[in-house]
């Protein structure tokens, strides 16, 4: 709770529930004069109460908000894609039959296969493989042997993980699959299926 008083976090951590607790943190914060909070106390209370029942929602944003924040994935995926191009360049170079990159390509799935434990430990394997410095390490490590397999491994990994990412597939949270430091995978299909699920119960009906 950045920029609150020692007294002012106190009573928030004293609050009973996580609505009450958001709208002192709205309150306290907004009385301290800080910017930080873009969320007003009122929006802060639902996002609470959905958390407290376990849902995965976003504040609607404005238009504009929106507009930015496509163009922002806009501008992330055209940077994958830029890198996933410097995978298969870098590839060209090595003394390989050209068949070998997309039949390699998705062998940094089977990182996948830890899932079938629980999201923990899948998260953990997924990441782990799909991290971009597991990449460049194996490929360093590749030039510094002059080891073309080492090279392999390191293109592939790179490859794999930016074609991933141009996709909207990124590293994942702790809490399932579809959770990742992109967003939530499929999310705006989601959120309109509850928006339409919530226009038709609000329709009226006659008996």
């Amino acid at each position: 709770m950045c920029g609150l008083p020692l007294w002012g976090r106190l009573l928030v951590n004293k609050a009973n529930s996580a609505a009450v607790s958001a709208l002192l943190t709205g309150v306290l914060v907004s009385g301290c004069g800080l910017h930080q909070v873009e969320m007003n106390p009122a929006e802060m209370i639902s996002l609470s109460f959905v958390k407290e029942l376990g849902l995965s929602a976003e504040i609607p944003l404005s238009g504009n908000q929106n507009t930015l924040r496509t163009r922002m994935k806009t501008l992330i995926k055209v940077e994958e894609a830029a890198q996933f191009a410097l995978s298969i360049i870098v590839f060209t170079k090595l003394p390989f039959v050209w068949w070998v990159y997309p039949v390699l390509l998705l062998l940094p799935d089977v990182s996948m296969i830890g899932y079938m434990i629980n999201a923990k430990v899948g998260a953990f394997t997924y990441n782990v493989v799909h991290h971009k410095a597991l990449a460049i390490i194996v490929g360093v490590v590749g030039l510094f042997l002059a080891n073309n397999y080492w090279l392999l491994a390191g293109v592939l990994l790179f490859g794999h993980a930016s074609m991933d990412r141009m996709f909207g597939y990124g590293l994942k949270y702790l809490r399932g699959f579809t959770f990742t430091h992109l967003g939530e995978v499929g999310a705006p299909k989601k959120s309109a299926s509850r928006e339409s699920n919530y226009s038709h119960s609000a329709i009226p009906t006659h008996h």
